[in-house]
């Protein structure tokens, strides 16, 4: 057997971020299944993917089904952010609103600590989500002078979610109409689905995406968010029938 050279060995492992970053799944390249596979099992080379993917401001957080799960910091050029979602300007409600559908998808789906050992794929629906944040949102205490930034972030955008509508049509129908809640959560769905963290299901209902694994990663990588364990512990405390 010939031996790997250490350009070949970098390579290889530029490739196998290269997949990731694209987010193909494995099952369709099998050259990303060969190079997860090699992960896996050749610690040298996992320790050099591992070191590339720093220097490019990635983190890697877990070999999932889905292929290797990548996490950007803050300031990485691979970073997105949900103000990306649009075209157009979003505004200071926009955003709080923008950033509560994310923190509620999240909770909604994952309010359990165990849950992110589950790979069963969770699926969400708008309406459901949205049931859950208003009755999350009034839930929510109100904040005092020891509440952490992102409490007092995260009632601010309750109220501003529980003063727009949840329903707008558009006028041509189909569609939900800027500035209502369904709105701002079928944007954060789409968004989620261009970061290969959610597919649409429409045989399961209108409306209605699957989560999937990279979700489920990031957001257990994040779950120490102090706004989103909030979301959680409402979640938890909810009957059932309250947020179907």
């Amino acid at each position: 057997m010939t031996p790997v050279s250490p350009q070949e060995h970098a390579q290889a492992a530029a490739e196998l971020i290269a997949f990731a970053l694209r987010r193909v799944r494995p099952g369709r390249e099998g050259d990303y299944q060969q190079l997860l596979d090699r992960y896996s099992t050749d610690l040298s080379f996992r320790e050099l993917t591992q070191c590339i993917s720093k220097g490019l401001g990635l983190d890697v957080l877990a070999v999932t089904r889905g292929g290797l799960v990548l996490s950007p910091t803050v300031d990485s050029v691979f970073a997105s952010k949900l103000i990306d979602m649009r075209n157009t300007g979003m505004d200071a409600d926009d955003r709080l609103v923008a950033g509560l559908a994310l923190l509620g998808i999240a909770a909604y789906a994952y309010p359990n600590s165990v849950d992110f050992d589950d790979p069963d794929a969770r699926t969400v629906d708008i309406a459901g989500i949205d049931a859950f944040i208003r009755a999350a949102a009034h839930s929510l205490p109100a904040p005092t002078p020891e509440s952490t930034e992102s409490i007092v972030s995260a009632r601010r955008a309750a109220d501003v979610y529980l003063d727009w509508p949840d329903y707008v049509p558009t006028a041509a129908g189909g569609r939900y109409k800027r500035g209502c809640t369904y709105r701002a959560l079928e944007e954060v769905l789409s968004w989620l689905e261009s970061q290969g963290m959610a597919r649409p299901q429409p045989a399961l209902g209108p409306n209605t995406h699957q989560l999937t694994d990279r979700f489920r990663v990031l957001v257990a990588d994040e779950a120490s968010n102090t706004a989103y364990e909030a979301l959680a512990a409402v979640r938890r405390s909810l009957p059932t029938e309250t947020t179907s």
